[in-house]
This record gives structure tokens, sequence and C-alpha cells, in this order.
């Protein structure tokens, strides 16, 4: 589950085109941390259902804190 949830988190290293090296270093962990957690909660469970939810959840978080006055929400981690 380590080496599944750390590709989960390289697979957003594609953004480094269209941000800085921190910011996507700090993206890769978290979401290697959010990887992680979907599986655990799925061991847990023994259910799809279950990180499917939460996935779909931190997905739409960001676009339902959208800042209309010109900022990103892709930094609401």
């Amino acid at each position: 589950m380590i080496v599944t949830s750390l590709l989960f988190g390289t697979m957003h290293l594609v953004h480094l085109f269209e941000q800085s090296l921190f910011n996507t270093i700090n993206q890769v962990i978290q979401v290697s941390f959010i990887g992680f957690t979907l599986g655990t909660l799925y061991l847990v469970t023994h259910s799809i259902y279950f990180p499917i939810v939460l996935h779909a959840t931190l997905d739409l978080v960001p676009f339902i804190l959208i800042d209309t006055s010109g900022g990103s929400s892709d930094n609401w981690m």
C-alpha cells in the first residue's frame, strides 16, 4: 500500500509545468498521504464505496471554496 500511495502521489508531478517545485512536492506528499488513507479505509471497511465517497468529497471541496476574487482554490489544503 505504501508503494501504490507513493505512485498515486507522484502522478501529480505533472503540475510542475504549472506551479512551483515547492508547491508540487507539497502536493505530492499530501496526495500520497491521502492515497494511503483511502487504502487504509478500504482495508478497514472492506468496501470501495467509503474511499470513493471520501475521494469525491476531497475533489469537490476546491470547487465549493472557489475564490471568486481571482485567487486560486488549488491551495486549500
